[in-house]
């Protein structure tokens, strides 16, 4: 807030940690004092690709349930749906968010890790990041939004 003028549009953990017990507990109770009036990402109804089933469960399973009702608690806005769980290593990111559109319902959040490159070779999804942005800024990914009747917005 002190660099940035202003709160956060959304609070979205590093491996979704922010809806872990204990950890999800005092975020909320801070993001309350604060009078936070973003919004939080979560789990809780996750679009599930075949091969990724387990992980998706796994993820959603870790406290999604737990944030949305404390989430309804505090007042605080959620996405309802939820994709983007895969394993970094599909040669074929448009097809994942091929699926993804096909199943969208509205207030659907899509998880993406797009970059152009990555300064660090310790990063190990660098070759992912690079498809997603590619996607993103190809012609195909708007055509894809249009076939599926997405329009993008803000939560």
């Amino acid at each position: 807030v002190s660099v940035m003028g202003k709160q956060p549009d959304f609070i979205d953990g590093h491996q979704h940690i922010h809806q872990f017990p204990f950890i999800r507990d005092i975020l909320l109770q801070l993001l309350k004092e604060k009078n936070f009036t973003g919004w939080i990402r979560n789990l809780q109804h996750p679009i599930y690709l075949p091969h990724y089933r387990f992980k998706t469960h796994m993820l959603s399973a870790l406290g999604s349930n737990a944030l949305a009702k404390a989430c309804q608690t505090y007042q605080f806005s959620q996405n309802e749906y939820f994709a983007g769980i895969y394993d970094f290593k599909q040669t074929d990111y448009a097809e994942l968010n091929q699926y993804w559109l096909a199943q969208a319902k509205d207030h659907l959040l899509i998880m993406c890790h797009p970059s152009l490159s990555t300064p660090s070779e310790q990063d190990s999804i660098q070759h992912a990041r690079i498809q997603e942005y590619q996607y993103f800024c190809s012609d195909q990914f708007p055509l894809d939004c249009q076939k599926n009747g997405i329009q993008l917005t803000r939560l």
